[in-house]
């Protein structure tokens, strides 16, 4: 999914009247809806450092969901992703269901009989 981000920011990019030079050589965009999804607050509490340091002192930050408007724009991959079936997701795969689009109108249809908006994991990986 991030390279879908990033390739949509390179075309606003090439957008500007005064454009940003991008090597596209060394731009290398493998856009996949079905991606892994990375989530940076387990990483960073997985972090090898962290381990020595007691419990109440690791650290993260809070989780934040953002509103959604029920008629915001969803980008097509958005759509894909959720109607793909299980996705890896840091270290479970499950069904990409973000709360905050359960009140979407394209997306309110996926999330119907999960409880609270979200799916539950399908397996735990291996970490």
């Amino acid at each position: 999914m991030s390279d879908i981000a990033l390739g949509w920011m390179v075309e606003q990019l090439d957008e500007l009247e005064h454009p940003i030079l991008i090597d596209r050589e060394r731009l290398r965009l493998w856009p996949d809806p079905l991606g892994m999804q990375h989530d940076e607050r387990k990483a960073f509490l997985e972090a090898g450092w962290q381990r020595w340091l007691p419990e109440a002192m690791r650290m993260t930050w809070p989780e934040g969901l953002r509103t959604i408007h029920p008629q915001a724009d969803l980008h097509l991959s958005v759509r894909d992703r959720l109607a793909g079936g299980p996705v890896t997701e840091h270290d479970i795969r499950r069904p990409y269901r973000p709360s905050p689009l359960s009140g979407h109108d394209e997306a309110r249809e996926f999330f119907e009989g999960a409880p609270g908006g979200t799916a539950p994991p399908t397996s735990k990986l291996d970490a």
